[in-house]
This record gives C-alpha cells, sequence and structure tokens, in this order.
C-alpha cells in the first residue's frame, strides 16, 4: 500500500481523543443553528476529572531528562496518588543524574543502576518493569522511540512534535495505529486539548455557538529560545543534543516545536480539519547559534474557503503575544475561555473557580493531561492522541516548508512528501552537519 493511501486509510478510520472517525481529514464544523451541547462521547473528549480514580499502583519509565523531560515527570507525580518513576534514561550524565536526584526528593528512591546512560538506555527503560513510559527527548528521535514503547507494550505520553519530516510522521503514525489495536493509552504533549476552560469552549463551538467557521488566527511570538555555547569538549552530537531546538533536523524548527500548540487548536476547533494549501514565508534575521528560522508566517487556507493567519517569532525586545482566535457567522472567540457576538458582546464565559483571594484557579493543563493519561489506564478506556498531534505536526511542516522554499504547498503534496531532514546519529562522536540555514529558491536543507 502506498503511503498517502495508509493515511487516508488505515489511519483515517480510527478513533482518536476529539478526532471522531476521520483522523485527518474530518470535514464537521459547527452548525450555523444554535443546539444544545454536545456531550463529551459525541465530542471523544476525556473525563476530565480533578484526579485519576483510585486503582493498582502505576510504574513508570522517563525516557529523556532535560527540561521538558523533568517537568513531565513532575507533572506525572502531581496527577494522583500511587504513581512511581522507577527507571531514567538520558544521552547526557549531568542531565541524567540532576533529573534522578530531583526525583528522589519526591521519594521516588531510583537508584544509580536504574538510571541509564546512553543511546540504547530507552532500551533498557523498555525492558523495566513498567507499566508506562514518559518520552520526551529531541523531536527527531521520537518516532524510533514511540515504536520502540509500543512494540515493548507500554503505555506512551509522549511530547510534541511527534516527527520533524513527512516520513517520520508516517512512520509514528504506524505505530499509534498499532497502538490502538494493543488497547494502549497515548497522550500527547498537546495539554491544550486537556485543559478544562479549552475543552468546555471547544464544546460551545463544536455545538454551534459561534456558527460556521470563516476564519481567524494564531500566533506564538516570545524571546529567542534557549541555546548553549559550544564548550570545546563537547563531541559534535553532545552540541546538538544541548542545541537541538536550534536545529531543524533535531527540533523540527520553532514552528513545529512551539507554534504547533496554536495549530493544534485551530485544527480541534475547526473539527479537526485540516488545511489544502499552505503559503508562507520565514527567515533567520539575526546571526545566533544553529540554523532555525527567527520568524515565520504562515496563511493557511482550509476547503469551506476559511483563512487561518499564523504567525510565530523568537526575538528577545518585541511584544510577547500567544493566542489563538476564529470569527464564524454568529461570533467569535479565543479558544480558551470566552465567546463574544459580532458587536463584542459576551456571551459565554468559561466559569473559573475562585480562591481564597478571589483569584481564578484552575488546573495546571500540563498536570491535566497526566491526569486523564493515568484516568484512561486505569479504567482500561485507552485515549489515543497521537493521530491528532500526527495531524498538527504535517499542518506545521506543511507551513514550515512553505516558508524554506518560499512555495504554496497543498495538504496533498505534504501527506506524499518523501522529505528526510538529515543526518542522523546514532551514537556520541562526529556528525556532518551544517549551520547554513534555508534560503527560499536557493537552498534546500533536504536531503
Amino acid at each position: 500500500m502506498k503511503r498517502r493511501s495508509f493515511i487516508s486509510t488505515a489511519v483515517l478510520g480510527s478513533t482518536s481523543l476529539a478526532g471522531g472517525a476521520s483522523i485527518l481529514n474530518s470535514c464537521s464544523s459547527p452548525s450555523s443553528q444554535a443546539v444544545k451541547l454536545l456531550t463529551d462521547e459525541e465530542l471523544h473528549l476525556p473525563p476530565l476529572l480533578d484526579a485519576p480514580p483510585e486503582g493498582k499502583d502505576l510504574r513508570f519509565g522517563l525516557i529523556g531528562c532535560g527540561g521538558r523531560g523533568s517537568g513531565a515527570a513532575m507533572n506525572l507525580l502531581n496527577a494522583g496518588k500511587g504513581l512511581s518513576i522507577v527507571a531514567i534514561a538520558d544521552c547526557l550524565p549531568d542531565r541524567l543524574e540532576a533529573c534522578r536526584e530531583m526525583l528522589n526528593k519526591r521519594d521516588q528512591n531510583i537508584a544509580p543502576e536504574q538510571a541509564y546512560l546512553g543511546f540504547d538506555g530507552y532500551q533498557k527503560v523498555l525492558a523495566s518493569d513498567i507499566d508506562a513510559v514518559i518520552i520526551a527527548i529531541p523531536s527527531r528521535f521520537h518516532p524510533a522511540t514511540f515504536e520502540a514503547a509500543v512494540n515493548a507494550g507500554k503505555h506512551v505520553f509522549i511530547e510534541k512534535p511527534c516527527a520533524v519530516d513527512p516520513v517520520g510522521v508516517r512512520r509514528f503514525l504506524v505505530a499509534a495505529k498499532q497502538a490502538e489495536q494493543k488497547n494502549l493509552s497515548v497522550v500527547c504533549g498537546t495539554q491544550r486539548r486537556h485543559g478544562l476552560d479549552y475543552c468546555a469552549t471547544y464544546r460551545q463551538v463544536a455545538s454551534g455557538a459561534i456558527g460556521d467557521i470563516l476564519g481567524g488566527s494564531c500566533y506564538w511570538m516570545t524571546g529567542r529560545t534557549w541555546y548553549n555555547n559550544r564548550k570545546p569538549d563537547w563531541t559534535d552530537t553532545e552540541y546538538l543534543l544541548r542545541n537541538w531546538l536550534n536545529y531543524p533536523f533535531m527540533g523540527g524548527d520553532v514552528i513545529t516545536d512551539h507554534h504547533i500548540h496554536n495549530l493544534d487548536v485551530i485544527s480541534w476547533f475547526m473539527g479537526n480539519k485540516v488545511p489544502v494549501k499552505a503559503h508562507g514565508f520565514g527567515a533567520k534575521v539575526r546571526p545566533s547559534l544553529g540554523n532555525k528560522y527567527d520568524i515565520f508566517s504562515i496563511h493557511y487556507e482550509f476547503d469551506n474557503g476559511a483563512v487561518i493567519a499564523s504567525g510565530t517569532r523568537h526575538i528577545d525586545k518585541c511584544t510577547d503575544r500567544i493566542d489563538e482566535y476564529l470569527i464564524g457567522t454568529k461570533g467569535k472567540t479565543n479558544c480558551q475561555n470566552t465567546i463574544w457576538d459580532h458587536k463584542g458582546n459576551v456571551i459565554w464565559e468559561y466559569p473559573y473557580k475562585l480562591n481564597d483571594k478571589g483569584q481564578k484557579t484552575i488546573t495546571d493543563h500540563y498536570d491535566q493531561e497526566h491526569i486523564d493519561w493515568v484516568t484512561s489506564i486505569r479504567t482500561n478506556k485507552p485515549l489515543n492522541d497521537a493521530y491528532n498531534m500526527g495531524r498538527s505536526t504535517l499542518i506545521a511542516i506543511m507551513g514550515r516548508n512553505s516558508a524554506y522554499s518560499g512555495k504554496s504547498i497543498t495538504w496533498d503534496e505534504i501527506m506524499a512528501s518523501d522529505d528526510v531532514l538529515g543526518p542522523d546519529i546514532t551514537a556520541m562522536g562526529k556528525v556532518d552537519f551544517s549551520d547554513v540555514h534555508p534560503i527560499p529558491g536557493v537552498e534546500s536543507i533536504f536531503g
């Protein structure tokens, strides 16, 4: 079966969290007529509990001990009782030990022999006595590691994006189908789909509160992303592992690592639809480490005529902005907590709880996704976020490749693309890579 045929049949026919029966190409949209609110079952929403139900103690592994991996581990431990992390892995010794010490301060009691160093460390974690695993490593390694976790029969939490190129996305989606067949729960780091306020707003929009969606915008604009200047004793591999976000073949560029959150919300609220075309531009505008872009601006077109203006920028001393916005025939929404009519009157707001100081409170989205994950494992009602993340990763890659090339790219083209970002990395040592960044109409980073 051809790759595009696989995605259009085997994957599209599966059921996923908020995904319905069509995973990547759903054509549903809110009704222009007011309707009663749809149920959790109709919307494929998780239970969204304050804490997971009591049940068997669960043992977890952690693959990737950097900032996000360590953070995800803490989010898991915040999610409920009877949860323990018993094995960890990383390729960098200082990060491995720092993470072990951090977890042991939370009474995890991870012995040195349960902390695995090296490129085969993930295999040792998966071979441990664990029920589930957190994967939070440089994005280029996500497809292979996710595949290995599914083959090992482990429930998975995996960070976004699912891959850095279309070939990697396809490999990830094949493993997602296998996870579904094995009744495994897969939750991904697109945490807005688990936020109580986002889910409540989604229910309103999916039930017709703003009518048919006409268009909107989404932005992720902050300061410069993190980086580490090279030290003389670092090998190429260590340098890249400590700077993976700054190289597209390692992290996919900022449009897939950060802006994917916004693009995921837009696709979700539009009924998990995909754009039919992307046309955009981007640039590296300052001398800095790596060859990722500093800005992207992408114009996404959908089959119903809706247009989404999309942008991400990572430059210091500029105005920050992170949000999503949709306008429909009956109103408009920020997708998180408010709906307005076309005159600007608020017609619905999310009812946040108030603390004793009168401040609005809500379960942290990062904690909530782990609450949902543990709940799905203990109730044997698997979630499968993987198809949604595969779709949103491809949407981001579609925009990225348009900016890199300076050309319009269709959904069919990105689905069929054999583009691979390289080189591959399997050991510490020398790596054949370049700091040259893509130049539209001139350079290609594919090989």
